[in-house]
């Protein structure tokens, strides 16, 4: 019963009902109000009926003007806790052996439980890491020492699930949302029922938003070792080394579904906002105007390290000496356990060619651009550009990540006594830089599993005249949801082209840096009351510094000029040359449309709205 409700500031409410719209003369719909303004019992839906019965009760005066704006305040307490250890043994087993075994224990945890009751999420940050390295030392001769090393680490977290667990889940474990009538789809994408249920929001209105679920988990394993030989020879310190490394990731994410309505079902015109209608009401009614979900995967990757060096410490005189070495890396690209990798394939060219009877004059002369500018890349290079899914039929390798396995870095130092007292020290060293570790794992985490994926672009294709999906049913027959298969290109292209996804560059570089330093030292006085003076200068400068996009792609060449010269002129709607040629079911995402800005032309991608 509205009849009494207000909104906007002490506005009276009026709903109108979506069953009674008519469609007038401008393509417009205008509606009947509810009579009373109250909804009858049979109208309102059983999944809000559901998800109404776990708001808590008003517990404060709402806001002056408004019937519930305010009118609850809830409180939760956060936990944090904090635990650390080391142990370690050493164990001389002869005057020129010795074995050194080092453990170490990490616990971090903290909680936020819910403050509006176990249907809103709550969120639960847990790490736990755990070490074990070993590191034994022979001394072979009075002239030879060799070492050898070897570790592991294995990282949990961080976690996000609920207060108290290092699950998946982030609502109360007492939600079980199997018996609540979603359709079968919506089920698949969430995964599990146990604390889960698809999240609903009411926009338009003050109103918490009830369910989710989700929360990731991330599993680190990293196994290293080394072994190095130090020998001196006359004058000469050699020493030199080999380095190895396993670097394992697995993340949990979980399947996520959401989905709204908002206040335009209820007005009297969906398309002209006039004061009416309530948002409150129109999630009453169950009416869904926009919502989608993902089950992420999460990946399985690994990533390899090698890595060998050679170094020289000569005293060449008794006032000069040279370190001298180079050091060889190499970072072979990641592979994932199930190939569940989604690259940027930037030399992938697309069977298009520009409209019939499309013309990129008559483009110009409908922006008003009377200027020269250069026709766009595409019409001379082609489109450009796709996801390639690793172990498709187009894609059947494990990576096609660029790999550089010939990165060498020079590493020289001197140390010279000018005189008595006083020394000065140079260095330089280059330094490769790593991609190893979660930094870069930008898009496995983003692929979809078993369960598939969901993009719901509108509730209504009819400006409001009738609705489809609703929160039971949000993709009537099944139209929106994508299920996965393995493999599959259509699955990339209906689910990436539809919405937003991330895609790794195949040109991600690792960077490196120059590393300069210079001091000098001096001496004042001598004995115990001596003072060292220093001055010190050191440098370091990044170059090809890594990326998430690598060295990225040109969108728009000579896009400042264009903007300075044409300005908005590059707003004006002009001739789309893709319209037609672009499938609908990409979504929001492809520019399928009859006309499209000019500025949209100039770009390499104009197919896509956004890349």
């Amino acid at each position: 019963d509205f009849s009494q409700s207000l909104v906007d500031q002490g506005a009276r409410v009026q709903i109108y009902d979506p069953n009674t719209g008519a469609l007038q003369a401008d393509g417009s719909v205008i509606r009947q109000l509810f009579p009373g303004n109250v909804i009858p019992a049979d109208r309102i839906n059983p999944i809000s009926k559901i998800y109404n019965g776990y708001y808590p009760t008003p517990n404060h005066a709402p806001l002056p003007g408004s019937n519930h704006d305010n009118n609850y305040i809830g409180a939760s307490t956060s936990v944090y806790t904090n635990d650390r250890w080391t142990g370690r043994l050493d164990q001389h087993w002869s005057s020129n052996q010795m074995t050194y075994f080092t453990v170490t224990n990490y616990d971090d945890h903290s909680g936020n439980p819910s403050w509006l009751g176990p249907m809103s999420a709550s969120s639960n940050l847990v790490q736990n890491a755990k070490t074990a390295s070993l590191h034994h030392v022979i001394t072979l001769n009075s002239t030879t020492v060799l070492e050898m090393k070897a570790g592991v680490v294995r990282d949990t977290g961080p976690g996000v699930g609920s207060t108290g667990t290092t699950g998946l889940s982030s609502l109360a474990s007492s939600i079980n949302s199997a018996g609540w009538g979603f359709q079968p789809e919506v089920y698949s994408i969430i995964g599990t029922t146990i604390g889960r249920a698809p999240n609903i929001d009411v926009n338009g209105d003050s109103i918490a938003s009830l369910g989710g679920g989700g929360g990731a988990l991330t599993f680190e394993t990293d196994y290293s070792a080394s072994v190095s030989l130090q020998k001196l020879v006359g004058e000469h310190s050699f020493k030199m080394g080999w380095e190895q490394r396993r670097y394992y990731t697995n993340q949990y994410v979980g399947g996520t579904f959401y989905q709204s309505s908002d206040r335009t079902v209820t007005q009297m015109n969906p398309l002209n906002f006039d004061g009416s209608g309530s948002g409150y009401a129109s999630f009453l009614l169950g009416d869904t105007t926009w919502g989608g979900g993902n089950q992420w995967s999460g990946p399985a990757s690994l990533q390899t390290y090698h890595a060998a060096y050679f170094q020289d410490d000569i005293k060449l005189t008794n006032k000069l000496t040279v370190n001298a070495g180079i050091r060889w890396e190499f970072e072979p690209p990641r592979t994932e356990r199930y190939n569940r990798e989604i690259f940027w394939d930037s030399k992938y060219k697309w069977n298009i060619q520009p409209a019939a009877g499309w013309s990129w004059q008559q483009d110009l002369q409908q922006a008003g651009v009377t200027d020269s500018i250069p026709q766009p890349l595409w019409m001379t290079q082609g489109f450009l550009g796709r996801p390639a899914m690793m172990g498709s039929s187009a894609y059947p390798e494990r990576t096609i990540q660029q790999s550089y396995p010939f990165h060498f870095s020079p590493h020289l130092g001197l140390a010279y006594q000018i005189r008595p007292g006083t020394v000065v020290r140079l260095s330089y060293g280059m330094n490769w830089l790593s991609m190893t570790g979660n930094r870069f794992l930008n898009t496995a985490a983003w692929n979809n599993a078993d369960g598939g994926s969901a993009s719901i672009q509108r509730g209504s294709s009819n400006n409001g005249l009738t609705y489809g999906p609703t929160f039971q049913s949000p993709m009537p027959g099944g139209v929106g949801y994508i299920p996965y298969a393995a493999g599959s290109e259509d699955t990339v292209l209906h689910t990436a082209l539809g919405q937003w996804y991330l895609a790794q560059a195949t040109n991600t570089y690792p960077g490196y840096e120059h590393a300069f330093q210079f001091s000098l030292q001096h001496q004042l006085g001598s004995g115990a009351k001596a003072w060292v003076l220093e001055a010190n200068v050191s440098a370091n400068l990044g170059r090809k510094l890594p990326f998430w996009l690598g060295t990225g792609e040109e969108i728009m060449p000579n896009a400042y000029k264009l903007l300075g010269q044409e300005g908005l002129k590059l707003n004006a709607q002009v001739a789309n040359p893709v319209y037609g040629l672009v499938p609908t079911q990409y979504g929001a995402w492809a520019n399928s449309g009859p006309t499209t800005p000019l500025g949209r032309v100039l770009e390499n991608n104009p197919d896509r709205k956004s890349v």
